[in-house]
């Protein structure tokens, strides 16, 4: 059986308390919890219990607390900035040239075609969504050809626009407005 823990005495039992009570968020105030239940001479099962953490975790934050003090204590996943980018500043130029111009197999750019692009520059293998989501907070959108009905008229097709055409009795310019109340004319 491990030996009880004990608090390294950084603070008193009144200064641990108070800490607890004036905690801004409850993970940091459960800590305090755990540290002075343990300080006051509780079990780490007892600590565990009053607390709804588990034994393991009861331990840790003591742990924490003896090796670190104070500031060992609290939620320390926002200081933890993750895996850096392996899209570097010239590899985003390098791929938006690339994007410039038409895919390898001639069509349009995808998030499947980025991540082999992607996976030959990088020397790693690229998800295919991954690529598709750097694409995105690059400003890239799948662009798709406009869609083409077999009977539809060929020249018409061509991807041209046309000038709107306005149909009659919708407003504009010229068209008379009739307010509430005044009388409908005839002829």
């Amino acid at each position: 059986m491990p030996a009880p823990l004990k608090v390294v005495p950084h603070l008193s039992n009144a200064e641990i308390e108070a800490r607890y009570r004036a905690a801004p968020d409850a993970t940091l105030s459960r800590h305090w919890q755990v540290v002075l239940l343990v300080a006051r001479g509780e079990g780490v099962a007892t600590a565990a219990k009053v607390t709804t953490l588990s034994v393991p975790w009861v331990r840790r934050i003591v742990q924490r607390t003896n090796q670190d003090g104070p500031a060992g204590l609290g939620d320390h996943r926002h200081n933890n900035p993750g895996a850096t980018s392996p899209l570097t500043a010239e590899v985003i130029t390098e791929l938006r040239e690339a994007l410039a111009g038409d895919a390898p197999d001639g069509g349009v750019w995808s998030g499947p075609k980025a991540a082999v692009w992607l996976s030959a520059r990088l020397g790693q293998p690229v998800d295919p969504k991954k690529a598709w989501r750097w694409l995105r907070e690059l400003g890239y959108v799948l662009r798709r050809p406009r869609p083409r009905h077999p009977k539809g008229d060929k020249e018409d097709q061509t991807g041209r626009l046309q000038e709107p055409t306005r149909r009659q009795g919708q407003g504009g310019p010229g068209r008379a407005s009739r307010r509430q109340g005044d009388p409908l004319e005839h002829g």
